[in-house]
């Protein structure tokens, strides 16, 4: 036995909108059927069937997660759909685009500190390490630590630094989180359909 799967997404439940879907799904069950052994494959398909009614999803992913999560529901005897609310057509505003870009060059700058202070670039042969005392010649250093106790062989300066980076990045963050949660009640609300269908 062979089964098809797959999600789409609609703007509404009315009745147009599900058989539209449903054709896309009988088109899917037969693309993939062997119609030769089994030629009205398609014909029939499950029915729809409202998963979380009363529920709207913040974004595509929760909704996503919903339907794989309670997938016993629905699958192979329905095909099931949530609300949710389709955050990225609101969420490209100028600010949620600025912090974004904001985000990416802190990113950057962060990474790019990084490679310029890796232990293996200083001119000495050998490395001390702080917390054990060991001397260690940098060629066996990997990944910037002591390979004798586990320490992180840059310098404090170094640290602090790299913790106002990832600050300035987890400010930056959760002020785009707010931006995308204000944002959200003006997005549109869209279903996303999930099914499985046998095949032959």
């Amino acid at each position: 036995m062979s089964w098809v799967g797959g999600s789409i997404v609609i703007d509404d439940i009315k009745k147009k909108q599900l058989d539209e879907a449903a054709e896309r799904i009988r088109y899917a069950v037969r693309s993939n059927a062997n119609l030769a052994e089994f030629p009205n494959m398609g014909c029939r398909i499950n029915p729809f069937r409202h998963i979380c009614p009363q529920k709207v999803f913040n974004g595509y992913e929760e909704a996503e997660a919903t339907l794989e999560g309670r997938r016993s529901e629905w699958s192979r005897n329905y095909t099931g759909y949530v609300a949710f609310r389709d955050l990225e057509s609101v969420n490209k505003t100028k600010r949620i685009i600025e912090l974004k870009e904001k985000i990416k060059s802190e990113s950057k700058k962060k990474i790019r500190y990084s490679l310029d202070n890796n232990v293996k670039d200083q001119k000495a042969d050998f490395i001390g390490c702080r917390k054990c005392g060991s001397k260690i010649n940098k060629t066996y250093i990997q990944a910037n630590r002591c390979p004798v106790c586990n320490n992180d062989l840059r310098s404090d300066t170094f640290k602090k630094r790299m913790a106002c980076y990832q600050e300035k990045i987890d400010k930056l963050t959760k002020e785009l989180n707010e931006e995308k949660k204000k944002n959200a009640a003006k997005a549109p609300i869209k279903y996303l359909v999930m099914y499985e269908e046998y095949v032959g």
